[in-house]
């Protein structure tokens, strides 16, 4: 208590605090000294007001700087030197709160409102730079975070029609692994399925999964239902693309059932040059667990594409254990097919020339609907007349001729060129046609057609006759293996001993009977010599032999006799007609 101890009544009335003489009552007094001067405390009987611009009310102490004060702006200010503490259970706040400093919650907090597109929270950075505006979750366990422990979780409710307050979805951030140096997380996005939390997609290291927590690749899609599903579609013009990952020789697009695959893409990688491959992948529908999947198709870096094979030797190659097809085929859904002459599938072979670098086909195949005049008609259920043409480009030129038609009928017509058999012995085959008893071959093998230059000679000296140039030519036409020849020869000199002979383009046959090896044919012989004109002469090839021998057939005589080359004079002429089998 302050000592009054040599000051006067007078001196004391600084010190002394007072209410004007009103007293305390409802109204807002101020507290004064001795002199009636008011201080900034007033008081009433329900109420205490601190007056003045930016007094500040202590509490405490007033050098550890707690207190409160407002300014003539309105603005109520709360001070404390190291945090303020509001025990309430709930703090109504009406207003907009503006904080310049961090806003630290230990429970927790609601924004409710009743207003339509109400509540909404608001993060705002007003710095003119780069950086973004921050929503931070931090969880901080000391030293005792583990693996897979979450971190932030974002739940969303709502009403279901019973007016209960479900779950519909939620993001869950964990950390799996929480070595320092080496961390890891997850973010998982839960839905509500058929009134339970459903994980439909999660991120893990840098992978991501849709039905899946656990992504084994970049992209994981992942169905827990045994069956046919539709786990991933693109619409409209949407892409997809595949990549390759460094360090990989592999990367999937496939479905899975169970542990075996539906349906996919599969891209290898190799060191060797080209060896890289896309391949289109499926298993057979109702295989087994773990079947293995079969490759449709094969598309190779070179260029090369294997369609039932993984070594395509060509660019395209299409190999099948029960016969490997390709089916051309229109499609006219709108009506019937036009009998003018439509084409019905094209193969086309070509090249781009030096010039012009156009791609021009230079030779196809083309099958289409026959006009009616060539047979053909409107396609029906019960008709499809198609023809097939054949077309090449002959050197010099740039566009391709019609070479071959197979019409519809069957008949076959080369245009231009010969039909060529390129194997000897091969030929054209008249199986179809009947058969003789002794039938032993149906096949035309050969045709061939030319002139024979003659030599006569004598059976034991060659080589003695020589024969006029005008007149020992033999033209000859072969056909399959029977041969006819026919000319005429004249001799202008020489002479030769032994049996006349006169030579033959072709050996004759020696597989046949001995009856049947043997030809005749007819000859008429212009001469001067031993044997009259009038002697009947026959001409005569016997097997294996490439030279006519001339019978003579004299009235009386039982033995056939021959033609000898010194019966004939050194100039003598003759016709012959034969044939004869090779």
């Amino acid at each position: 208590m302050a000592t009054l101890a040599g000051n006067t009544i007078a001196s004391t009335y600084p010190l002394l605090l007072k209410i004007d003489s009103s007293g305390i009552d409802g109204t807002l007094r101020a507290v004064q000294d001795g002199d009636a001067t008011d201080s900034a405390l007033s008081i009433a009987t329900d109420s205490v007001l601190v007056k003045g611009d930016g007094v500040k009310l202590y509490f405490y102490d007033a050098d550890g700087g707690e207190h409160i004060s407002a300014n003539t702006g309105g603005v109520l200010s709360i001070a404390g030197a190291s945090e303020i503490d509001l025990t309430a259970t709930a703090i109504d706040i009406n207003g907009t709160v503006d904080m310049s400093s961090t806003l630290a919650v230990g429970g927790d907090v609601t924004i409710a409102s009743a207003t339509s597109g109400k509540p909404e929270l608001t993060i705002k950075n007003t710095n003119d730079d780069a950086e973004p505006t921050y929503l931070k979750f931090v969880k901080d366990t000391s030293t005792s975070a583990a693996d897979n422990d979450e971190i932030a979780k974002i739940e969303f409710y709502h009403d279901d029609d019973g007016n209960n307050q479900e779950r519909y979805g939620s993001i869950i951030v964990s950390a799996t692994d929480v070595s320092n140096g080496s961390e890891d997380s997850k973010i998982r996005f839960n839905t509500r399925k058929a009134g339970a939390d459903t994980d439909t997609m999660a991120l893990v290291s840098g992978n991501v999964g849709i039905g899946t927590t656990s992504p084994t690749a970049q992209l994981s899609l992942v169905s827990g239902t045994y069956g046919f599903e539709n786990l991933f579609g693109l619409t409209d013009h949407a892409c997809l693309g595949l990549g390759l990952a460094p360090g990989s020789t592999s990367n999937y697009i496939r479905t899975v059932i169970g542990t075996t695959y539906g349906m996919g893409l599969m891209h290898t990688a190799s060191a060797t040059a080209g060896s890289a491959k896309l391949e289109i992948i499926t298993t057979a529908e109702n295989s087994a667990e773990g079947a293995a999947p079969t490759r449709l198709a094969t598309f190779f870096a070179d260029g090369k594409v294997g369609i039932g094979t993984t070594s395509p030797s060509v660019e395209l190659n299409v190999e099948s254990t029960s016969g490997p097809s390709i089916h051309l085929s229109r499609d006219y859904s709108a009506g019937s097919f036009d009998a003018t002459g439509w084409g019905v599938g094209f193969i086309g072979f070509g090249g781009q020339d030096a010039d012009s670098g156009e791609d021009n086909d230079a030779a196809y195949i083309y099958g289409r609907i026959p006009t009616t005049a060539q047979g053909g008609g409107a396609w029906s259920s019960s008709s499809h007349p198609c023809e097939m043409s054949f077309y090449t480009t002959p050197s010099g030129a740039t566009s391709a001729t019609q070479r071959m038609l197979i019409s519809a009928a069957g008949d076959v017509t080369v245009n231009t060129g010969d039909l060529i058999i390129g194997t000897a012995g091969k030929g054209i085959s008249f199986a179809a046609t009947a058969d003789g008893t002794t039938m032993s071959s149906e096949v035309l093998s050969d045709y061939e057609e030319g002139i024979h230059t003659t030599a006569i000679t004598g059976a034991d000296t060659a080589g003695d006759f020589v024969l006029d140039s005008a007149n020992q030519s033999l033209a000859y036409t072969k056909i399959g293996r029977m041969v006819t020849v026919q000319g005429k020869f004249q001799t202008s000199s020489g002479s030769g001993a032994g049996h006349l002979k006169i030579s033959m383009p072709f050996t004759s046959n020696n597989g046949l009977d001995d009856s049947a090896d043997i030809s005749v044919g007819s000859i008429t012989m212009n001469r001067t010599g031993s044997t009259s004109p009038s002697t009947q002469m026959t001409p005569i090839i016997f097997s294996n032999t490439n030279f006519v021998n001339i019978q003579l057939h004299n009235e009386g005589n039982a033995n056939e006799t021959y033609l000898q080359a010194d019966d004939v004079d050194t100039s003598f002429e003759g016709q012959i007609c034969i044939s004869y089998i090779v």
